[in-house]
């Protein structure tokens, strides 16, 4: 970041220093990091996501297979409560045992996804073991769909983002002026497209926008606590 006082000026990237006068932060699950550099504390929290990709020519799924009731959005609520905060600044161990929703998506061009666990490390930079997800979804994935368990595929990781409400945050930060969020979307495929677009009108234009506001980071379920 480049600061001066109380407002963000640029950010430094690897190609040198970047200025506006306005910034956003759309960074998913590193967006808590990030704010931690410039002190500012907010209750958005990730977890380390795993799933397989490949491609499996004899199979052809004509829905999309996933478990009644989701536990990563059980596991969210109860990582992002009072009691764990001390431990999302505590690097190092795992804030509540990991999950394992079994689900499988094909894709128009024949890409398989099977998925996928989710863990609560406060590190992003977490080292993961591939080869013990990869297993565990693979024996789950086959009590359901036996001829996928062994499908060719190649084991993958990224943070997905969530907040202590389940809205994302959009808007700027009161404590820093020109810093804004656009993060937290624990569903991001049903949720940016449309709201990207409405945030930038908003932003842009000036218009008033309830939807975009009540996702305001300022928001009181949202406040952190004071000791």
């Amino acid at each position: 970041w480049v600061q001066r006082g109380d407002r963000i000026t640029g950010v430094v990237t690897t190609n040198g220093v970047l200025s506006s006068q306005n910034i956003v932060v759309c960074a998913g699950g590193w967006t808590r990091q990030l704010l931690q550099n410039v002190n500012l504390s907010i209750r958005q929290y990730f977890t380390h996501s795993e799933s397989i990709e490949g491609f499996c020519s004899h199979v052809q799924l004509k829905t999309l297979v996933m478990p009644a009731t989701m536990q990563r959005i059980i596991l969210e609520a109860e990582a992002s409560t009072p009691p764990y905060y001390p431990s999302w600044d505590t690097l190092g161990q795992e804030i509540l045992p990991h999950i394992l929703d079994a689900g499988v998506i094909q894709f128009k061009n024949g890409l398989i996804r099977m998925g996928q666990i989710s863990r609560v490390l406060p590190d992003p930079a977490a080292k993961i073991s591939a080869a013990h997800g990869e297993q565990e979804i693979r024996t789950q994935i086959g009590h359901i769909l036996p001829s996928l368990k062994t499908m060719k595929g190649q084991w993958h990781h990224c943070l997905v983002a969530f907040t202590g409400d389940g809205l994302p945050l959009i808007g700027p930060l009161a404590q820093l002026q020109g810093l804004y969020l656009f993060s937290g979307f624990s569903s991001p495929f049903a949720l940016v497209p449309s709201l990207a677009q409405r945030f930038a009108v908003h932003l842009i234009g000036g218009q008033s926008d309830a939807a975009i506001e009540q996702m305001t980071p300022e928001r009181p379920s949202l406040v952190m606590p004071r000791d």
